[in-house]
């Protein structure tokens, strides 16, 4: 038995939070879990940001948000045995910020906000930073994954760089003689107040990728994260406010809705398999604790279901009518985490046969945690892991949290970052299992990345079960 935890609103209307069910277990080696979820391997790695799979391999962005500007990159994991994570391959290189993607034996990777003096990942940082200066997306083969190569780069007119980017692939394109001629299209996000932008990358040479010529950025949006759920061709742009946009033509994507939400600060987003519901993840910064929300106090953990308003947490909305999203339920952590910051943060849902949803998220220091959400208006939580709280050097703070083919992965950040008094916690990359019964009908997928729902077809498995990819939203 694990803790539950679900609150239900109307117009933004608040009642009460209750929790349901048994205390969490502390391991003696004084990790706060559920009997269900278990650590079953942890691989130092250096201080993590988001990450991306290909097959039996991870790559783990590296160097978020620490103090060793020169020493950003990624590393490269095997995991072709979740129980025994290898590292095989590492990149170093200045001025990346958190975000990656993984495509083939192409990494792609983010350069935000502290310019270098030119493209190369050995371009020192710039002194004076100026338009000459280099921010945008850079290009790496991990064909030899023990030696990574970079092979490309884009800069991005953008006042900062991307700090995020989402893949949308276009693997049935054909140049102007009708050859196929497969790309990728990278959708980049600031995180301020720059314009969403587009970047082509064609896979036979990504040496010549560029600007996407020809696309019109939807006046007003500007995404923290942009989210694709590629079969109903939508996606959710989150930055304080979601916005709902239709990408049927990813060139010129359309705005349908927007969802105010005085009481969130969306970050980011991920869509039910069936695409009928969002998933917004609030992440309030850290500095707008101290000044609380409408007269609220805040306590220094606002993920913690005990707080005056709903921080912190994950909101879910019904858009089976993308045009008329409904919130439905909203969820934060039934469990107070003490010592630092807390608040939802990278997450995915679990790719189901049976058509149920289950959603894996990172809370930084509050850990992982899994939740069922196929009842949009009675969300609870189904399992926990928060490894070492009392160890501040090892204690789990996980930018992400990552379901993929069996288990989850966190990558846990440099703990610092939240401001002085929280130590740096070392703990590189974890593996878990989760025993529960909901997680038996998950189906393996080649590949993730976060914020690209790609389709998969339940009925490679037997099961008659609407196909996303052909028959559209259940």
């Amino acid at each position: 038995m694990v803790q539950r935890s679900g609150r239900k609103l109307a117009l933004l209307v608040l009642a009460p939070l209750a929790a349901f069910g048994a205390v969490s277990e502390a391991s003696p080696g004084g990790d706060v879990r559920s009997d269900n979820m278990a650590l079953v391997a942890t691989l130092e790695t250096g201080h993590g940001g988001d990450m991306a799979f290909w097959h039996d391999r991870a790559v783990l962005a590296h160097g978020a948000a620490d103090e060793d500007f020169g020493n950003d990159g990624f590393v490269v994991i095997d995991i072709a045995d979740p129980t025994r994570p290898a590292k095989i391959g590492e990149f170093v290189c200045t001025a990346s910020a958190a975000d990656i993607a993984v495509w083939g034996d192409l990494v792609i990777l983010a350069a935000w906000k502290d310019p270098t003096d030119g493209p190369s990942c050995d371009a020192p940082a710039s002194t004076f930073p100026g338009p000459e200066d280099f921010t945008g997306l850079r290009l790496v083969s991990i064909t030899d994954p023990a030696h990574p190569v970079q092979v490309g780069a884009v800069a991005t007119p953008g006042a900062v760089g991307p700090h995020t980017f989402t893949l949308l692939p276009d693997l049935d394109h054909k140049d102007d003689r009708g050859r196929p001629d497969p790309r990728l299209f990278a959708y980049l996000s600031s995180a301020l107040a720059d314009p969403l932008e587009l970047i082509e990358i064609p896979l036979r040479d990504p040496s010549s990728a560029r600007v996407a010529p020809g696309f019109v950025a939807p006046p007003g949006v500007a995404c923290h994260d942009f989210s694709l759920f590629l079969p109903r061709s939508l996606a959710s742009c989150d930055h304080g406010t979601t916005q709902l946009l239709d990408i049927s033509d990813p060139l010129r994507p359309v705005v349908v809705s927007r969802i105010p939400n005085p009481l969130a600060h969306a970050h980011s987003a991920a869509f039910s398999w069936d695409g009928n519901t969002l998933v917004v993840a609030d992440e309030p910064l850290p500095e707008l604790f101290a000044e609380g929300v409408k007269g609220n106090d805040l306590p220094g953990s606002p993920c913690y279901a005990g707080t005056a308003v709903p921080r912190g947490g994950y909101w879910f909305y019904d858009v089976t009518d993308p045009r008329n999203p409904v919130l439905t339920d909203t969820f934060q952590l039934p469990r107070e985490v003490k010592g630092g910051y807390c608040a939802s943060h990278q997450m995915n849902v679990v790719p189901l046969r049976d058509g149920r949803d289950v959603l894996v998220a990172a809370w930084y220091l509050g850990g992982t945690t899994v939740i069922d959400f196929t009842d949009p208006r009675n969300v609870r939580e189904i399992a926990h892991y928060q490894a070492s709280p009392g160890d501040p050097q090892r204690r789990s703070n996980p930018w992400a949290s990552y379901w993929y083919n069996g288990f989850a992965y966190a990558n846990n950040l440099w703990a610092n970052i939240f401001g002085p008094g929280v130590a740096t916690t070392e703990r590189g990359f974890d593996v878990f299992r989760i025993d529960d019964p909901l997680l038996e009908a998950a189906v393996r997928l080649p590949h993730f990345n976060f914020g690209t729902q790609e389709c998969w077809t339940p009925h490679a498995a037997g099961r008659d079960l609407p196909d996303p990819c052909r028959d559209g939203p259940a």
